[in-house]
């Protein structure tokens, strides 16, 4: 279902909209569309029966969102941040997404909601339900080369686009705001919304903006794990591993510039058919008939096999996302529609309750993994970025200065 919005302004009209602060604690009267933005769901705790292990697991829900992903609480903060910066304004710029699809659909609904012109750059093999949101939002697409792990294609080519005159390239890889949006307004939704000790942050990164909750979830909770998933096909950050698979906005073959390798704690793996099978059964067995896409499986089987690899017990809590809803994944379940219930349950629940403590699930606190992790980072990122930027990310004074840079433009 396509989230209905009202005409789009004028051109040359100024649309204001929320800061940090607002995402995270709106007024009572919102002014429009933009103030929606926020984390104003419930979380959703899983069953026991349905996670086989005693600590509780719970789901931040992203569907609620406006577009229908928290990937736009992204996409308009880069540009909040960048009319605050004096860089962009809707009468005389065009905002370029390079995406997979979620960061698109936000980028096109921004910029439907702000008055500018809109391209999303993406891969050509993505699901069919993305490509008609955004252009339903009234924005161009440019298609690459590929699927989910040939995004680079589309970094690429949207810094090819953004060498044209009046132009904004909305990158999502290595913006701050991006890195910003998930500190505060993420981290801090789920201290308001989520109760009990939290133990664990687990998000599959795409951008790896939404692992940035697990840096303010530390500020509370000190020994709380960073768990990043990742699909076994392509095992980039467990050990350089690149190739295909089936989860749709994770898994780009690069540890992206805006992951604070600093506080990563761990990498899971997790079976890309696992993660379709596991979705079949929420929806067909659990009828949550709208409420997960694709990757939040991922994000769940890797929440299970943190709980159970850490022996959490029934008053530790692992929080994970769901980035979406099942609107961009019914060409997923087509594929499935002649399953039992028994069979579903079999392939999906059982199989992931029979995964092994410590399956696939990598330690990354070492010196000698943040070493190996940063030069990943550096092979991707050394063609637009100098030496010595890069090597002060090491540092966590870096990322404290990132990081008060909230309170910096809610001020302005």
């Amino acid at each position: 279902m396509i989230n209905t919005s009202p005409a789009s302004p004028p051109r040359a009209t100024f649309v204001p909209g929320p800061g940090y602060e607002e995402m995270l604690h709106p007024r009572s009267q919102a002014r429009n569309n933009l103030y929606r933005i926020g984390w104003h769901g419930v979380p959703l705790e899983l069953p026991s029966h349905v996670t086989g292990v005693d600590a509780r697991i719970v789901v931040m829900m992203g569907y609620t969102f406006p577009s229908g992903s928290h990937k736009v609480g992204a996409t308009y903060s880069i540009v909040m941040e960048a009319e605050k910066d004096g860089l962009i304004s809707p009468e005389r710029t065009r905002l370029i997404g390079p995406s997979t699809g979620n960061f698109g659909i936000g980028t096109a609904w921004t910029s439907f909601q702000k008055g500018y012109d809109g391209v999303v750059v993406m891969p050509d093999g993505m699901s069919p339900e993305r490509t008609a949101r955004i252009r339903a939002y009234g924005s161009d697409i440019v298609f690459t080369p590929g699927t989910e792990s040939d995004v680079i294609l589309t970094i690429e080519k949207a810094k090819e686009l953004g060498q044209e005159p009046d132009t904004y390239v909305l990158a999502q890889f290595e913006n701050f705001a991006n890195y910003r949006f998930h500190y505060y307004v993420t981290g801090t939704s789920i201290l308001e919304k989520v109760g009990g000790r939290i133990r664990a942050f687990v998000s599959a990164p795409g951008s790896a903006g939404t692992l940035a909750a697990g840096d303010r979830l530390k500020e509370r909770f000190p020994e709380s794990l960073t768990v990043a998933a990742e699909p076994v096909q392509c095992s980039t950050l467990y050990n350089g591993g690149v190739g295909q698979h089936q989860i749709e906005g994770i898994g780009d073959k690069m540890v992206p510039l805006i992951l604070n390798v600093n506080s990563l704690d761990r990498v899971a793996m997790v079976d890309d058919q696992m993660c379709v099978d596991l979705l079949h059964y929420f929806v067909t067995v659990l009828n949550y008939r709208y409420e997960f896409g694709i990757s939040a499986m991922c994000n769940v089987i890797a929440a299970i096999q943190t709980a159970k690899t850490e022996r959490l017990g029934p008053d530790d809590v692992v929080v994970t996302v769901a980035t979406d809803g099942l609107d961009r994944y019914y060409s997923y379940m087509d594929r499935l529609v002649s399953r039992t219930h028994e069979e579903s349950k079999r392939l999906g629940p059982d199989r992931v309750h029979a995964l092994e403590a410590g399956a696939g699930l990598l330690d990354t606190t070492s010196a000698a993994q943040k070493a190996r992790l940063y030069d990943l980072k550096a092979r991707t990122w050394k063609t637009w970025y100098d030496d010595a930027y890069l090597a002060s990310m090491k540092h966590d004074a870096f990322w404290d200065k990132e990081r008060a840079r909230v309170a910096e433009y809610d001020a302005r």
